[in-house]
């Protein structure tokens, strides 16, 4: 897909000089029992433009499906042990890696952010990190 410079709250533009020039979205799981239908996707980027290959799309799709089925199994395994992956996890390090980048520090730095911000401002770590996901909110530089 072609970047989106318009509706991505200035990413586009970082990206475009980190020389990304393409990026694919593949679904890798959704959680059958979560009512808002979350889930997991791979984001691939790529440094030349146009669509994928056929035999990369293939590859591509071999390795979602591999993340599939090890995801399932962790949430099986999980689940059988009294114990759920809560969705907001998953938020909480897709807001973390938008945050390592945006801010070129480690995940782990990110993550401190997040947790530091959040803190600071007596607002739950979860509901900061779906702010920050889905634009509604930045962390100051």
């Amino acid at each position: 897909m072609p970047l989106e410079l318009a509706r991505d709250g200035g990413n586009g533009e970082r990206a475009l000089a980190d020389g990304i020039r393409a990026v694919f979205a593949l679904p890798v799981w959704a959680d059958p029992h979560s009512p808002d239908g979350a889930g997991l996707v791979w984001s691939l980027y790529r440094d030349a433009p146009g669509p994928l290959s056929r035999t990369d799309l293939h590859t591509a799709r071999d390795h979602a499906d591999a993340a599939a089925l090890l995801t399932t199994a962790a949430v099986h395994t999980s689940r059988g042990a009294g114990v759920r992956l809560p969705p907001h996890e998953a938020v909480v390090h897709q807001a973390t890696g938008m945050i390592s980048y945006r801010h070129e520090v480690t995940p782990d730095q990110a993550l401190d952010l997040l947790r530091g911000h959040a803190y600071a401002r007596g607002i739950d770590l979860a509901e900061l990190a779906h702010h920050i996901v889905h634009g509604h909110r930045t962390l100051p530089h």
